[in-house]
């Protein structure tokens, strides 16, 4: 179970991109949080199993070679279709005959491509409030916001990440417990970014577009204004929650007296 409350580190405003100013936005007025594409996270690490491909049976190869032939060739020849695309698949079989060390490399590069741009959408939440790092790194310099959910419902899915050295290593041919696998392969990162204490949301359809994810509004408990956000973008924000239909408690971050954290207290 996640803690009682879980935090979202965001800017409030982008003056030099329009869409996303708005999503921005809708965070405050509209109840919807971006379930990010691990392909923009800012590790290139992160969602990056090590696959392995041993203990398949013949059919599970022939079939393994098949998948990664056809999404070879809708990689390479993108908008190829029909006739043409089939004779360029029979080229790659010509290429590929065998389910050898080859092909499962180019499984690897394809699975790896897939999993952090198409296949899912991932929700960074952290447990911690009062990081100035966190605040600084995904909060605009401390000019941005931290908004407070409550861990009912909709994030009660969260799930907490766990931090490691090395790699996680999942075998492809092993299906005997999908959602480990899952687990293993969103929610594993490098040890180096355990001060994030980072709990995730994985959703599995994100073919739609766009990844705007409604929660219940009530959720949003608070939303705590960084300390160095200009009064022009508090009042901005104050009247965007205006427009939310259920009360939002307001806190600012102040520079902590006694220790490196913030100091977090409500406001008026």
């Amino acid at each position: 179970m996640p803690p009682d409350y879980l935090y979202k580190y965001t800017p409030l405003r982008d003056r030099t991109d329009e869409m996303l100013d708005k999503r921005y936005a809708a965070l405050l007025t509209d109840s919807q949080l971006w379930f990010s594409a691990p392909s923009s996270f800012n590790d290139p690490m992160d969602c990056k199993p090590v696959f392995r491909f041993g203990g398949a049976t013949p059919k599970e190869q022939q079939g393994f070679r098949e998948t990664v032939l056809k999404g070879l060739a809708m990689r390479d020849f993108p908008d190829v279709h029909g006739q043409e695309f089939i004779t360029c698949y029979g080229e790659y079989q010509q290429q590929y005959p065998a389910f050898n060390d080859e092909l499962c490399e180019i499984g690897h590069q394809l699975l790896s491509s897939d999993l952090r741009s198409r296949l899912v959408g991932v929700l960074c939440l952290s447990e911690c409030e009062r990081d100035p790092v966190m605040f600084y790194h995904y909060g605009d310099k401390h000019k941005g916001m931290c908004l407070k959910f409550r861990t009912l419902d909709f994030f009660e899915h969260a799930n907490p990440v766990d931090y490691r050295a090395m790699y996680p290593v999942v075998n492809y041919f092993d299906s005997t417990d999908n959602e480990a696998q899952y687990g293993t392969i969103f929610l594993t990162k490098y040890e180096g970014w355990e001060y994030e204490h980072e709990y995730r949301i994985v959703n599995f359809d994100q073919h739609r577009s766009p990844r705007l994810t409604s929660y219940p509004p009530e959720l949003l408990e608070g939303v705590i204004f960084g300390y160095l956000m200009p009064q022009e973008d508090r009042d901005y924000a104050r009247g965007l929650l205006e427009k939310r239909g259920t009360p939002v408690t307001l806190y600012e971050a102040k520079i902590g007296r006694e220790q490196y954290l913030m100091d977090i207290v409500q406001i008026d």
